[in-house]
């Protein structure tokens, strides 16, 4: 059996919640981390991995005990720009189906309406012998733009670092040993294998620049590019050079990482949530964590600091994983939709703060809390 199947007992989905969430997500069954946002006519929609805070036999789940239970996305909808949120329940869960590559678990990615459809990225998890729990694949789905949950068995694997191995490394990215793909203990030194939080951007010819987290060494982060084009019900994956970010020896994970178009026409955004952590067990307080941002005239790069030389994002202290929900033009600023960390205090830790409004100008990079336009 799977290893996936054996565990999803561990953990209960739970249902819908009837009530409404105002100014943030403070959900009372679930852990929330990780946002990615699609704009669906006048719904914006949020797309975040979820656990329960209580497992099948009522015990609690700590924020600390995550990656012992598999997790599910969860998807949330908003009429009024995020200012109120009602819950929509599961959208993907681990399976054994598509192959497996969700078996053991699902993590984060993104979300684009192309050709009236919905085009869904994620990253799925398997774990193929005991100590490789890890094991990454990033995914597509498409599905309809009515916000049913797609069938998981109309996955399509674009990169897979086991059978792609020789082509990733050729492509100038690390992976670690080929035999220990996915160690729960790291990849030589550094934290554990980076292939994960697919996000796309549409060219406007019919093919995508997607991103995604990666490495060009065991401790160095780097971002992945790669260039989609259809073929037929699948996509053609074509890897370009590592995205190397300007402030790299400060990191070794950058994650969930977004494109945007500058507001202003000039070239592109690059949002990426950091960290330095360089093993699972590390203590919290041996860790730092922030979102940064980057300004570039390409989506490949090379990317800058987006205010003078400082990348990180002032004033939002414990929020990670977030995303631009929407980008104003003529204000140069921005709407962060994002989770706090398990580092915030108690009653804030994975769950979603107010929107936060970003000035996006260079050199100023002030915020201004619960900012909404309808």
């Amino acid at each position: 059996m799977l290893d996936g199947c054996s565990r999803l007992g561990l953990g209960e989905i739970p249902p819908p919640s009837a009530g409404l969430f105002r100014q943030g997500i403070s959900h009372p069954d679930l852990w929330l981390w990780d946002a990615w946002t699609v704009v669906s006519g006048d719904t914006l929609i949020l797309f975040t991995l979820a656990l329960a805070r209580r497992n099948s036999k009522g015990d609690t789940i700590g924020p600390g005990d995550r990656n012992n239970y598999p997790f599910h996305v969860r998807q949330f909808r908003s009429r009024d720009g995020g200012a109120s949120w009602r819950d929509h329940g599961a959208y993907l869960s681990p399976t054994a189906s598509a192959g497996g590559v969700l078996a053991h678990n699902v993590w984060s990615g993104s979300a684009i309406i192309s050709e009236g459809r919905l085009l869904f990225g994620f990253t799925g998890v398997r774990r193929p012998a005991p100590g490789r729990s890890f094991l990454q694949t990033i995914c597509l789905l498409p599905a309809s733009e009515n916000g049913e949950a797609p069938m998981a068995s109309g996955s399509i694997v674009i990169s897979d670092p086991e059978s792609d191995y020789e082509a990733i490394i050729k492509a100038g990215y690390y992976l670690g040993p080929r035999d220990r793909l996915g160690d729960d203990s790291g990849e030589e030194g550094g934290p554990i294998l980076a292939w994960r939080d697919p996000f796309l951007l549409e060219r406007g010819d019919g093919s995508f620049d997607a991103f995604w987290a990666a490495k060009t060494s065991s401790t160095a982060a780097a971002i992945a590019h790669a260039r989609l084009t259809r073929q037929g019900d699948s996509f053609h994956c074509q890897l370009q050079a590592p995205i190397s970010l300007p402030d790299g020896d400060d990191l070794t994970q950058a994650e969930v990482p977004k494109v945007y178009r500058d507001p202003g026409g000039a070239g592109y955004l690059l949002l990426v949530s950091t960290c330095n952590r360089l093993r699972e067990d590390q203590p919290d307080e041996e860790v730092s964590k922030e979102m940064r941002l980057y300004r570039a005239a390409r989506p490949e790069g090379p990317w800058r600091p987006y205010r003078g030389d400082d990348s990180i994002i002032p004033g939002i202290e414990h929020l990670f994983g977030g995303a631009f929900s929407k980008i104003e033009r003529s204000s140069n600023t921005a709407i962060l939709i994002a989770p706090y960390t398990e580092m915030s205090d108690g009653e804030k830790q994975l769950t979603f703060a107010p929107p936060t409004q970003i000035d996006l100008q260079a050199g100023l990079g002030s915020i201004k809390k619960a900012a909404i336009w309808v």
